[in-house]
């Protein structure tokens, strides 16, 4: 018995090396709740981890997988795919580009009928790495690249320039026009150059937008911003860790700094993650996520920056390019009022989420109506509701989620009534208390958290809906009514 080793944690298995891979290959977990993984995929060889995964820890995983951190988002249902507009640049904007410029163009589709402009210099990815003469112009440089440049070459590429040189990563479509990708320096210049007409859908937006940088969304009051954030963490990479912080952990987070007097944001922030937004984890998902962030794993998601405490706004900002410094990938939502200050702030130009086309309408008004509304009756129900709307000016109701949400959400209370109501005649003023309400609903339990029916939060509620109502009838009025100018006013004070 002296001789033979007691097996406490995984680390102490080693020895017996048949037995050791044999655990590691069938024993599995699933980060957040997406794709399985076996311990030797998630892991490698990691000896602080192994040590931490004892024998109790294999038993849990005998039935089923052990989940660390949770299940996977619970998205509304019905959830519909979203779209994003790309940034895509006029390739006339080639022809204007500054002397302290390296242009990266990758065109494996349609190289041939690029225009090329005049003064400018050519060169490929292993040539400018390589060959300092190839780095050496006084006009601007393309490198033509016939593959994806990959995070490692940019960054390269990047650190092969001064400080002053700007770099813009672009690829080339089929209409010949440029999807930026990523920049090094300021952004500005290819805000006159942008076209509307391209997107993607969030699957494919995701698996070729996200990399080593910030990435900035912006879309109006309503479009589903939150949601879309918790789609990307379900869709994310089965080894990535996503932490999404909302507006209280960011308030919480710099009134702590404020606390303890500190300015290294970085630590207090690691530190909060811990004591703070997930104090419920355990000492192996606490080691776990000590991994990923070692091995830069995680996406940090800033949700609803704009809900956030003004004094706050520039120190969290700073707090996200010192992330991205380290090396961290970010998502960041804004309403688009801070849209030029965060673009600036982070040198990157931001995408915006689509509203719901007509198809995609009447996909959520046939799911949502689904159970109270019977097959033979759908459609009519459908067309009752689009009509109603149609007739409004200056802004599509029902292309925006949350306003499609509170109207259908109204015919499930009662589709008897609501949906009487939208057949014969009705006036704007009829409906408007009904969605006041659904909307103050939707802020109190679903961004704030809080138990709308509790008594004392109850006698809140109505105290906060009176006094906004008062301020924002008129305003809500001039949005619909009148020309687009009352559209920015509205959006900073909502």
């Amino acid at each position: 018995m002296k001789d033979r080793s007691v097996f406490q944690n995984l680390f102490s298995l080693r020895l017996e090396e048949k037995l050791y891979e044999t655990v590691m290959q069938v024993f599995t977990i699933s980060l957040q709740g997406k794709i399985v993984l076996t311990l030797k995929e998630a892991l490698g060889e990691n000896e602080e981890f192994l040590r931490n995964i004892t024998v109790n820890s294999l038993l849990e995983m005998i039935q089923s997988p052990r989940l660390i951190d949770g299940k996977k988002e619970v998205l509304p249902s019905p959830y519909i795919q979203r779209y994003l507009s790309l940034n895509v640049i006029d390739s006339k904007y080639l022809e204007h580009v500054n002397h302290d410029t390296v242009v990266i163009l990758n065109c494996a589709d349609s190289s041939n009928t690029i225009k090329k402009p005049k003064e400018i210099k050519l060169t490929n990815v292993d040539d400018y790495l390589n060959d300092p003469e190839c780095r050496s112009s006084d006009t601007p440089i393309f490198i033509i690249n016939k593959n994806l440049c990959s995070d490692s070459e940019f960054e390269e590429i990047c650190s092969k320039t001064s400080e002053s040189t700007t770099v813009h990563y672009f690829k080339l479509l089929s209409d010949n026009n440029l999807e930026w990708i990523r920049s090094k320096g300021d952004v500005g210049e290819l805000q006159n150059h942008k076209l509307d007409s391209h997107s993607k859908d969030e699957t494919e937006f995701w698996s070729c937008t996200l990399n080593k940088s910030i990435n900035l969304i912006t879309g109006d009051p309503g479009m589903g911003k939150s949601e879309l954030m918790k789609s990307l963490k379900n869709q994310c990479s089965s080894k990535h860790w996503t932490i999404i912080i909302n507006p209280q952990d960011v308030n919480l987070l710099f009134k702590q700094s404020e606390a303890c007097a500190t300015s290294d944001y970085i630590n207090l922030f690691q530190t909060f993650i811990f004591e703070k937004k997930h104090v419920y984890l355990g000492r192996l998902d606490k080691e776990f996520f000590k991994i990923c962030s070692e091995q830069l794993r995680v996406y940090y998601v800033w949700d609803a920056l704009d809900e956030i405490s003004t004094k706050y706004l520039e120190l969290v900002s700073d707090l996200i390019v010192q992330l991205s410094q380290e090396g961290f990938t970010q998502c960041v939502t804004s309403r688009k009022h801070l849209r030029s200050f965060l673009e600036k702030k982070f040198n990157t130009l931001s995408f915006s989420i689509n509203q719901f086309n007509e198809q995609e309408q009447e996909d959520y008004i046939r799911k949502r109506l689904n159970p109270v509304v019977s097959e033979d009756n759908i459609e009519e129900s459908i067309r009752k509701v689009k009509s109603s709307f149609a007739s409004i000016k200056h802004i599509d109701i029902l292309g925006i989620p949350l306003q499609i949400f509170m109207l259908t959400e109204l015919v499930l209370q009662n589709s008897e009534v609501y949906l009487k109501l939208f057949g014969g005649s009705w006036r704007l003023t009829d409906l408007y208390h009904h969605l006041i309400e659904e909307k103050f609903m939707v802020f109190y339990e679903d961004k704030l958290c809080l138990d709308s029916q509790h008594f004392h939060l109850k006698r809140i509620f109505a105290r906060d809906k009176g006094i906004t109502l008062t301020h924002y009838e008129k305003l809500a009025v001039n949005l619909i009514f009148t020309d687009c100018g009352a559209i920015d006013s509205t959006d900073k004070s909502s």
